[in-house]
């Protein structure tokens, strides 16, 4: 699993963590991307800062419905509508980061169960 880039800054006796893929997520339609001129005219999508993958996938309807959940929430955080590839994104990071964690403290899970209830948090 590769290790991703964070940063720790601190606040006072605190400590916060920032994921460099998270303040792109954030930033991602902030500001409007520069136009890059087709010919003479300036017509057409703006190209993305983000080397995107189209992918077809099969989703039961449950885990459907547990991305457009994520897919809300993240829309409502960050002001605009995310995609649901944004969101299993998202998600995905997230485990990502929490598994890492659990890794560097030595409590790595050995089975599936195991990595859910570390994740989740259950017993």
């Amino acid at each position: 699993m590769p290790k991703t880039s964070k940063k720790t800054i601190r606040e006072g006796q605190t400590e916060r963590k920032t994921y460099a893929w998270a303040q792109l997520i954030e930033s991602r339609h902030s500001r409007p991307p520069e136009k890059e001129p087709v010919r003479n005219s300036e017509r057409g999508r703006p190209r993305l800062n983000v080397i995107t993958y189209p992918t077809s996938v099969t989703l039961s309807k449950s885990d459907r419905d547990a991305l457009v959940y994520w897919q809300e929430q993240l829309s409502a955080l960050l002001g605009r509508q995310v995609s649901l590839g944004e969101a299993a994104g998202f998600t995905a990071k997230v485990c990502q980061e929490r598994l890492l964690l659990l890794q560097d403290a030595g409590e790595a899970p050995a089975a599936l169960q195991e990595m859910i209830n570390a994740l989740v948090g259950g017993e």
